[in-house]
Order: C-alpha cells, then structure tokens, then sequence
C-alpha cells in the first residue's frame, strides 16, 4: 500500500481540526495491515483492525471519507487533463 500523499494529509489535517500525525499513521498501519489480512483465515484479527480502524475515524477524522474522495477525485481530473494534453499522432490516408 502506497503512504498518504502530502495532499492527502494536509487535506485531512484541514479538514479534521486538531487531528495528529500520529492519528493519521495509525490509521495508514492499520489499513496497510487490513490489506494484507486474508478475513477468511483471521476473521477476529480483520474485525479486530477495521473497527480500530472505524474509531480513530469517527472521533478523530469524521470527515476521512468525504476528503479521501475529493483528492481522489481531483487526481483523476489532473491524471485526465495530462492524457488529453498529449499531442495525438493521425495517419493521413495514402493517396
């Protein structure tokens, strides 16, 4: 799993007042171990995580999910502006 981008972490630090490096760390490690769990094989564990998880969101992020989804939103605007910058090749038909 990839870090939290600068963006994303000053846009959760604006967004959630008062809310820590620490807070948003904790949250990266446990979705990074979430990722790695098989629930199948460790049911208690994955339940165990994703409701830490839901806690550090709920009193320190509550507005985690509203936020993750604008920069992702944006990143894919940016990503698309990028592919239709780029100079298209035409082939003129042969004579």
């Amino acid at each position: 799993m990839e870090p939290l981008s600068p963006q994303m972490r000053d846009a959760l630090k604006r967004a959630n007042p008062g809310v820590t490096d620490r807070d948003i760390d904790r949250s990266e490690e446990i979705l990074a171990q979430l990722q790695d769990l098989d629930p199948g094989e460790e049911p208690e564990l994955s339940a165990k995580l994703a409701r830490e998880f839901g806690r550090i969101v709920k009193s320190r992020m509550p507005r985690y999910l509203e936020v993750t989804q604008a920069i992702a939103k944006a990143e894919r605007f940016e990503a698309l502006a990028r592919v239709r910058s780029v100079p298209r090749i035409v082939r003129k038909p042969e004579a």
